[in-house]
């Protein structure tokens, strides 16, 4: 399956280690945002590039790497983010209007009340590539 891994790009290590972990177990990441954001010295919203790449770079993300996936995996952010919230709100919406988008959320999804729309909730991060390794 094709899994877009959102997160927090503070967070950047524990992304980069699922991402790798979804990878050996067979799936498939649809975009690899977090090498976009190594690429800009680890800032995942650099206040200082052109508008017009910051709308690529965030087109991107939902066209090539929301949209494009069967799986969106949210591991909610410890720290602060806004990023992974609009990729969640997007993914919601694809599955609300067409169905064909499976939301997995792990960590702790009391942050929000939109995380109850999710297809499957998961305290671990571990938990959720438990059953990320099963539908392999």
């Amino acid at each position: 399956m094709k899994v877009y891994i959102a997160g927090a790009s503070a967070e950047l290590d524990l992304i980069e280690f699922y991402r790798d972990r979804v990878v050996e177990v067979g799936h498939t990441i649809s975009l690899d945002w977090a090498h976009e954001v190594r690429a800009h010295d680890g800032e995942g919203n650099p206040r200082d590039m052109p508008h017009y790449e910051r709308n690529r770079i965030a087109r991107t993300d939902l066209v090539e790497g929301v949209e494009q996936a069967q799986v969106l995996w949210l591991l909610v952010p410890e720290k602060p983010s806004i990023g992974c919230w609009v990729e969640l709100g997007y993914a919601l919406g694809i599955e609300c209007s067409v169905g064909r988008l499976t939301i997995l959320i792990s960590g702790d999804t009391s942050k929000s009340i939109f995380t109850a729309m999710a297809d499957h909730l998961f305290p671990l991060h571990a938990d959720a590539l438990a059953w990320l390794k099963a539908k392999r």
